[in-house]
């Protein structure tokens, strides 16, 4: 989407997020006037930030931008301005242009450094029209935003009814080729229904790292549609997935994320999966390229590049994904 303006831009931050950021601060870069990359942290991470700025600066340097809006969405009245007017001068010293520094409150913004008469006077409120063209044009593209970050922890959260569900029709002795095939054909749905059956696919197939690659190939092909649809899915299976079980479709369902450009989602589906087991190495991978700022067309374009035959070599022999 084209965002018209700084209205525009800071009624956006929430859609790029996936929630409404509280006591947060988020960086917005831009590459030829166009949004490259968004960073949310923890207001409290304030003079972290400043003293170590390759924090945010090594992940912008990756997406080749230089260009970066500083917003501020504090708890109460007190936004610490001195302190955030500080970005301008610590980031201009590393080559980075701060095209402004927001305070943002539920109504509308003002500026840290600007000493125009317009930014003097007060707040600059953002007219619902604006607020709802962008929500319109980030609906069209299957964009959520919800409450908080809670929100989105909630939608991965373990679902003990799936749970028992899902236990109750776990294969002993799968076929492996064939779960893949089935779990690929649902993809290509886009009807919302879920299965018990379409859950126990997905997280019997992963428990096989070679079809768990497999998945992820497959998924690399996805249009943005059934990425989105099929991100739903695997979100899920995550709710459904028992002990032991979760790091697999965390992942799966992280990446199905991530490609579709919801970075917050792909994030606390990873989290939950770490939290299952810390050692799963694609989880830790694909952790560390968003927190780099890898952007997800350059993954999706690498793993394009290898053929299945090569990610899952001497598999399935007989019976060939």
């Amino acid at each position: 989407m084209t965002l018209r303006g700084p209205a525009e831009l800071v009624a956006a931050i929430p859609h790029l997020l996936g929630f409404h950021p509280k006591q947060s601060l988020v960086f917005v870069w831009l590459t030829m006037d166009r949004i490259v990359l968004t960073q949310r942290v923890d207001a409290a991470a304030l003079d972290h930030l400043l003293a170590n700025p390759d924090v945010l600066i090594e992940p912008a340097r990756r997406v080749e931008s230089t260009d970066v809006l500083v917003t501020s969405f504090p708890a109460g009245d007190n936004p610490e301005e001195a302190r955030l007017q500080a970005f301008v001068p610590t980031l201009a010293a590393h080559g980075v242009s701060v095209l402004d520094v927001l305070v943002i409150g539920p109504d509308g913004w003002r500026s840290v450094v600007c000493r125009e008469d317009c930014c003097a006077e007060g707040p600059r409120f953002i007219d619902i029209g604006v607020r709802d063209r962008v929500a319109a044009d980030f609906v069209l593209d299957g964009v959520a935003v919800l409450a908080d970050r809670d929100q989105l922890i909630d939608e991965v959260a373990r679902d003990c009814v799936l749970v028992s569900k899902v236990a109750g029709g776990w294969q002993a002795d799968p076929d492996y080729p064939s779960l893949v095939r089935r779990c690929q054909r649902r993809w290509q749905r886009t009807d919302g229904r879920v299965r018990t059956r379409d859950l126990v696919s997905h997280l019997v197939a992963l428990d096989n790292v070679v079809a768990r690659d497999a998945l992820v190939w497959h998924l690399a092909h996805l249009d943005h549609t059934r990425l989105r649809h099929t991100g739903e899915l695997l979100r899920t299976a995550l709710r459904a997935a028992p002990d032991q079980h979760v790091a697999p479709i965390a992942t799966l369902a992280g990446i199905a994320a991530w490609l579709a450009g919801d970075g917050a989602r792909a994030l606390v589906a990873l989290d939950r999966g770490l939290a299952d087991d810390p050692n799963y190495v694609l989880a830790g991978m694909v952790q560390a390229a968003i927190g780099a700022g890898l952007p997800p067309s350059q993954w999706r374009h690498m793993v394009r590049q290898v053929p299945l035959e090569q990610i899952c070599p001497h598999a399935f022999r007989g019976n060939p994904l």
